[in-house]
């Protein structure tokens, strides 16, 4: 049986590290980009680990070779994403650059460097996108900008490809149980029921690659209850 192919960016914890296991249970070979190598993937023979920064545009654009490298995909997840909470005009410049660079700029480029090889497997991407894409977001605009164009992207993307049997896939998600928040004045609340655990995600991605024919292209999923716990915290904080 032949083995298939999934690249993904954030592999090194939370939502991307979740995403890679579950397809390593499912027989994936996985190429995973991220800036850390995760203990939990060190051994796993079909993970392939490539160390690049993706809020640097210069490693970024040095990904494109990567498409030479790999000679089959069938899966593109963009996961990779950071983010910024404080007010705009307060935003520390490099910090804002880094995360646009990482959620968006990054995403669209990979996109671009690999679509060729989804085309010719009639292949999937699936893109983490958040929940702030379609909702005002105060305190974190740029952040939400970056998802909002995420959403939009892949929207109009699918609209591209589809005639070639691509299938494209957002999953827009809320308060997820990870290191997302450690260094921002907010805390994922210790109740089960305020967060969404990394592994639920990796779920609603099986459920994706297991369809065929119509196409539910964007799933939105949050906990029952949202609530959060607020830190003593200076703003300009990634997130």
């Amino acid at each position: 049986m032949e083995i298939l192919t999934a690249l993904i960016t954030g592999t090194s914890s939370g939502i991307g590290l979740a995403i890679s296991k579950k397809l390593l249970g499912l027989g994936y070979k996985v190429y995973g980009i991220s800036r850390n190598y995760s203990n939990d993937l060190k051994l796993e023979k079909n993970y392939i680990h490539i160390e690049k920064d993706l809020s640097d545009l210069k490693k970024i654009k040095e990904l494109k070779s990567l498409s030479k490298e790999i000679e089959s995909l069938d899966l593109l997840i963009l996961n990779a994403g950071i983010g910024l909470i404080g007010f705009h005009e307060e935003l520390d410049e490099e910090k804002m650059i880094s995360m646009l660079n990482t959620n968006f700029t990054s995403a669209i480029l990979l996109t671009k460097y690999f679509l060729k090889k989804i085309k010719e497997n009639k292949g999937k991407i699936i893109f983490i996108s958040s929940s702030t894409a379609s909702k005002a977001s105060p305190l974190a605009s740029a952040y939400s900008a970056t998802k909002a164009g995420i959403s939009h992207f892949a929207d109009s993307l699918f609209e591209e490809v589809r005639k070639f049997d691509v299938k494209i896939f957002t999953i827009e998600a809320d308060i997820v149980n990870t290191n997302f928040y450690n260094d921002t004045r907010i805390s994922v609340y210790p109740n089960s029921d305020s967060y969404t655990e990394a592994s639920e995600l990796s779920e609603v991605v099986e459920f994706f690659l297991n369809q065929k024919k119509s196409v539910i292209k964007k799933i939105s999923i949050e906990p029952q209850k949202k609530r959060v716990e607020k830190k003593t915290r200076i703003q300009n904080d990634f997130i």
